[in-house]
């Protein structure tokens, strides 16, 4: 079932700009994302597989050795052709089809045991516990047969021995299918943040277009509807005429925007971007900026640039998401 899209489809920024927001936003909203960044909180294991890395950067390219090729392209191929996940529990087996199978399960084992340190089946149940894994075909052996039973039938063929999962289409949106590691980041600053300001009028909204509004029209003149209408077929036809950048998310109080927030996963990100952001802050007005990266290797330690706050390393801090909050309670956002 999809994610309902919670998100308006435009916001009204300060003097002559509109913002328009991409419709990869409706999963971070998803329960099973936001259950999943409750998890990072205090998990380092999980933030280096889900937001450090993609589902292409764990299972593709992580080849160990030359005969984990096939394995590793099998798997790779099958969960982003069919949004389904296997997990056999048997070593072993004569039938060609379930020795496929046990050969992927074989290799994401050795992945799971290297990145998270954790069991295979232990990650695919707490997996299933939040709701991104959802098991859809159980697999049953009775003798020499194999039986592919759903997993809400209850009567039984045999003996258990594996399930089949689909994938939640928002993981599978922001992690297995999107190749770009900032969108796990932007996801869980996302809800990180709409989780501490539960109180007062505020409005976080990720994934913002930024575009100049041409048409002169007073603020009471159209509405936001009349606005999405105007400048959306200009994306739409892939010609960007009135598009001037984008921002990861922004939050706005009382129908005025306070804070910009951008995310960064890039290991080449530096100043020039910081520069770029601050830019952006500046044009829309916003009181401050969030500057989020992933890694150390430009920025190694928090620090303010104007009215830009820094915060790098962020994977690998055991002191985040604490930092992040304390920042925004200094500024009077709780």
């Amino acid at each position: 079932m999809s994610t309902e899209n919670t998100f308006p489809s435009a916001v009204r920024l300060s003097g002559g700009y509109i913002g328009l927001v991409d419709q990869s936003a409706i999963f971070f909203d998803d329960p099973a994302v936001s259950s999943l960044s409750d998890r990072l909180q205090d998990d380092i294991f999980l933030r280096k597989f889900f937001v450090a890395n993609s589902f292409s950067d764990l299972f593709k390219q992580a080849i160990q050795k030359e005969a984990d090729k096939s394995h590793d392209s099998s798997i790779h191929k099958f969960v982003r052709s069919t949004y389904i996940f296997p997990n056999l529990w048997c070593s072993s087996h004569d039938n060609s089809l379930m020795k496929f199978f046990i050969d992927m399960c074989t290799h994401a084992s050795r992945i799971f045991g290297k990145e998270l340190e954790r069991d295979f089946q232990d990650v695919c149940e707490k997996a299933e516990d939040l709701g991104i894994f959802i098991p859809i075909m159980r697999i049953e052996e009775d003798r020499d047969a194999i039986h592919l039973v759903a997993a809400r039938t209850e009567k039984t063929f045999g003996e258990q021995v594996g399930t089949f999962y689909k994938i939640s289409e928002a993981l599978f949106e922001l992690w297995i299918k999107h190749e770009d590691k900032g969108k796990m980041l932007e996801a869980w600053s996302y809800n990180i943040i709409k989780k501490h300001l539960t109180k007062g009028t505020y409005r976080i909204i990720p994934n913002i277009k930024l575009h100049i509004r041409q048409d002169h029209a007073s603020d009471d003149a159209q509405s936001l509807d009349e606005l999405t209408r105007k400048y959306s077929p200009a994306i739409i036809a892939g010609r960007g005429d009135y598009e001037i950048g984008e921002v990861d998310g922004l939050i706005q109080r009382d129908g005025r925007t306070i804070g910009l927030i951008e995310c960064k996963m890039d290991k080449d990100v530096g100043r020039s971007d910081l520069m770029k952001f601050y830019g952006l802050v500046r044009l829309i007005g916003a009181d401050f900026g969030l500057f989020l990266v992933g890694h150390t290797n430009s920025f190694k330690r928090d620090q303010d640039f104007e009215n830009i706050r820094v915060i790098p390393g962020i994977v690998e801090r055991s002191d985040y998401p604490k930092v992040l909050i304390d920042y925004l309670d200094s500024k009077g956002l709780r």
